[in-house]
């Protein structure tokens, strides 16, 4: 259960069925040497997974105000993954630069929203 939990498993059973018993004896021998190393792997997907929730919902609003306001949704105006990451785990590519400064934006989506 320790493996399957250490390597983002919830069902045991589907895990044992997806490796073989040599891959699974690697795997323990690998996190008995290194358990910081998948401590590290853990923290990164996490950060990726929310910042992808984050990214989904953000886009969604943005999409939902520029409608709502008359306006045709664009990728242009959308938040990219690496913009809500920390260095460490961005994918290399520069997050692009924002024209607005948080309170212009804030402005604009208030005045498109009547709020």
């Amino acid at each position: 259960m320790q493996v399957a939990w250490q390597l983002g498993w919830v069902d045991v059973d589907e895990m044992l069925e997806a490796v073989s018993p040599q891959q699974f004896d690697e795997w323990v021998a690998f996190l008995s040497l290194e358990p910081a190393a998948t401590a590290q792997s853990k923290h990164a997907h996490d950060w990726v997974m929310n910042a992808k929730m984050a990214a989904e919902l953000i886009n969604t609003i943005i999409a939902a105000v520029t409608a709502a306001s008359g306006g045709t949704p664009s990728k242009e105006n959308a938040v990219e993954l690496d913009e809500l990451l920390p260095p460490e785990y961005r994918s290399g590519k520069a997050p692009k630069k924002r024209v607005l400064s948080d309170r212009d934006g804030f402005k604009m989506l208030r005045r498109m929203t009547g709020l």
